[in-house]
């Protein structure tokens, strides 16, 4: 499968890929008669995508191959749909994913095509208001009772986020939290409700609590980039088994931001404030790491901090992680003063 950019193709599929979650999810929001035909315990991700490349920007999809309790096989095919407003199309895209899916089982010769379940995962802004059949796409012209049996219904399900409150929205942590997530995406606000969120995960939990940088990350990429005071307002009001995790996380945001800065303040080349800018964001958080590292850092070593290049800065995020007491931070600027 190709790799793509969008952030919510990223996250959609590290949620999802999780069978545990993926098995939670359709545990609870498949109608209740299609879940109890289905043996979710033996759920398989396939590694096929469908969606055309020109649709990637707005769409992803996951297929899950599986097995009906009473022993035949089944598929589910995820289609999450991260727009704003609903597409018209959607019952026709899955027409011919659907096909796309049975055609090499067609090919292998089965007596039977097994069944596709499809259902389309929405969280935009504007209500989902479009029929779910495929037989509403076509224009009738006044001929409806007479060629409605020619035209196949092709019904798909639907979880429309933005119909559910907060409340409304169950399965286990993890599920809940990426659920929460996805439904307020779009949201202003939604960097304050981080904490609230996070509060979902099970402490003690270390994949758990490895999966919420996920959710940072995608936050971040959708909403806006947190600044550094709010990633310490963050890193304050989460649990503290989370301290190293985010720690480490926010090494490696000063690394990309610096080496994203670097090569866009080159680009720019006359927005000097810009270049400036993004280098003092790094050196504020970069000083409050080394004083949680090594504890306080003095006025002339931070003055020494503050001539550094963006390259250097982006290195000294990365050994700081190394740094057992303030003269490991001065030997790393002898060694390092000078070269940018």
């Amino acid at each position: 499968m190709t790799e793509i950019s969008n952030p919510h193709d990223k996250f959609f599929k590290a949620t999802f890929g999780r069978l545990d979650v993926a098995a939670d999810f359709l545990a609870h929001y498949l109608p209740p008669e299609v879940a109890a035909v289905l043996d979710l315990s033996a759920l398989e991700l396939t590694k096929d995508s469908f969606v055309d490349a020109e649709l990637q920007e707005h769409f992803s999809d996951l297929l899950y191959r599986g097995r009906m309790k009473r022993g035949g096989a089944a598929y589910v095919y995820l289609l999450f749909e991260h727009k704003s407003a609903p597409e018209e199309l959607v019952a026709f895209q899955l027409l011919r994913y659907k096909a796309r899916i049975w055609e090499p089982l067609a090919r292998g010769k089965v007596k039977k095509l097994p069944p596709i379940i499809p259902l389309v995962i929405y969280h935009g802004q504007r209500p989902w208001r479009i029929p779910r059949n495929f037989g509403a796409l076509i224009e009738w012209d006044g001929s409806e009772e007479t060629l409605r049996k020619y035209v196949d219904e092709f019904e798909h399900l639907l979880l429309d986020l933005s119909a559910f409150s907060d409340a409304e929205i169950v399965g286990a942590a993890l599920l809940c939290v990426t659920l929460l997530i996805m439904k307020h995406a779009f949201d202003n606000d939604l960097i304050k409700r981080l904490p609230e969120i996070a509060r979902l995960l099970p402490r003690g939990d270390k994949s758990a609590l490895e999966y919420f940088v996920t959710v940072i990350r995608y936050v971040s990429a959708v909403s806006r980039p947190l600044s550094v005071s709010e990633f310490e307002r963050l890193k304050e009001q989460l649990p503290k088994e989370m301290e190293g995790i985010m720690e480490t996380m926010a090494s490696a945001w000063i690394k990309e931001g610096m080496q994203k800065g670097l090569r866009q303040g080159r680009q720019e080349g006359r927005q000097e404030g810009r270049q400036e800018g993004r280098q003092e964001a790094g050196v504020e958080l970069t000083l409050r790491m080394l004083q949680r590292q090594i504890g306080e850092v003095n006025a002339r070593t931070q003055a020494s901090i503050r001539k550094l290049s963006f390259e250097q800065l982006a290195e000294l995020s990365e050994a700081l992680l190394d740094f057992n007491s303030p003269k490991d931070l001065t030997a790393w600027l002898r060694a390092h003063a000078g070269k940018g």
